[in-house]
């Protein structure tokens, strides 16, 4: 029976390795198949055959010390075998023509390889060189030290983002408010007292994104909730900051929840969010930029910088300096002062040329003086 199978795994092995396409892996299929064979066979005969099968293990005892002895030399056959068909891979390796993209790719890995080390070396340079601007400029007091969670305070001022707008902007407009909300939580952590943050009416394709690109914002230390500001705080405490206010914004009250709206709109809702206070009967008031600074622009702010300079005032209450920290130069700001002082400067220059002017003469003037001269010169 042992030879049987033999024969018959043999003839299979022979029909497999006389296929093309493997004639380079015959010998190693050849040997690999003897040698699973000749395992297959020694455990047959040292395992406990069933009734049926005594007569065959009869003769499979006696031939166990001769299987384990083709085993061996079976074994290293293989390894033989093994080694002389990586060597014949390898080479047919290295005789293979490559395509010009492959070798652009393979010259581009090797040069990103040798230049590990350097840019190693240079990543290192520029932390060193980071490391000696930080400590320069602590020690010179232009730079504020780090502030640790441990150490922040939080104050009883309500700072809300109203994200009730998405129907009146585009995906990508939606995508910039998500963005700017990130970077407004980022801003309140940096300060040493921070204010409350909320995000009302938080649904739709904003909360949608905010999940998918930042699945950790169910952890932020700020209130994330559906419901509309209105019904998250009393009528009496809501101050919605609106830029076309007539009212204007002279400090924060702690317990007083001010509204800023979450809209990205490129000035195309001009006095959308004044509107709707109006309409809800809702006390609104508007940054006192227009009491400190000129600028050439609307005082139309975005999120980020409203919020930024809310919490730089709660941190020191100090409205002109928060808005020059916050607000870019490219809104060209100049301080009133200096708007006002070239005005009297201005208006110096005009008097003082207005007196040095040389008093104008009419025409008539001037004809009747050329004929008294006329006259005189014919006397």
């Amino acid at each position: 029976m042992l030879m049987l199978i033999k024969c018959v795994v043999r003839s299979t092995v022979y029909q497999v390795v006389s296929f093309p396409a493997v004639s380079a892996v015959r010998p190693l299929l050849r040997l690999t198949t003897s040698h699973k064979v000749v395992r297959f066979l020694a455990s047959m005969s040292s395992a406990e055959a069933p009734p049926s099968l005594a007569c065959t293990t009869v003769h499979s005892v006696s031939e166990g010390a001769s299987l384990g002895a083709e085993a061996a030399h079976v074994d290293q056959a293989a390894n033989e075998c093994t080694a002389e068909v990586a060597k014949a891979t390898a080479e047919c390796s290295e005789g293979a023509t490559l395509s010009k993209n492959q070798r652009k790719r393979l010259v581009k890995a090797q040069k990103w390889e040798e230049g590990a080390a350097k840019r190693k070396e240079k990543r290192r340079e520029k932390r060193q060189e980071r490391r000696a601007k930080h400590k320069k400029e602590f020690d010179e007091g232009t730079r504020e030290p780090r502030i640790f969670q441990e150490d922040t305070v939080q104050v009883d001022v309500n700072v809300v983002l109203d994200l009730s707008y998405e129907d009146k902007m585009t995906p990508h407009d939606v995508k910039k408010v998500r963005q700017q909300l990130h970077t407004s939580y980022a801003a309140n952590r940096r300060n040493l007292r921070q204010v409350r943050l909320h995000f009302t009416s938080y649904g739709g394709s904003i909360k949608e994104q905010c999940e998918r690109y930042s699945p950790g914002i169910c952890n932020w230390k700020c209130n994330l909730t559906e419901q509309p500001y209105y019904s998250v705080f009393p009528k009496e405490q809501i101050v919605y900051l609106a830029p076309e206010s007539p009212n204007v914004l002279t400090s924060l009250e702690e317990g007083k929840a001010y509204i800023v709206g979450g809209i990205v709109d490129h000035n195309s809702q001009k006095g959308l969010s004044y509107q709707l206070a109006e309409e809800k009967g809702i006390y609104h008031a508007r940054l006192p930029i227009g009491d400190h600074l000129h600028l050439k622009t609307r005082h139309v702010l975005s999120i980020v910088h409203v919020v930024e300079i809310l919490c730089e005032y709660v941190n020191k209450p100090d409205w002109l300096a928060a808005m020059l920290k916050v607000i870019p130069q490219r809104k060209g700001l100049t301080l009133l002062s200096s708007v006002a002082g070239a005005k009297q400067d201005n208006d110096k220059i005009d008097n003082a040329d207005d007196e040095n002017a040389v008093p104008e003469v009419s025409c008539e003037a001037q004809a009747e003086d050329r004929v008294d001269a006329e006259k005189q010169t014919t006397e």
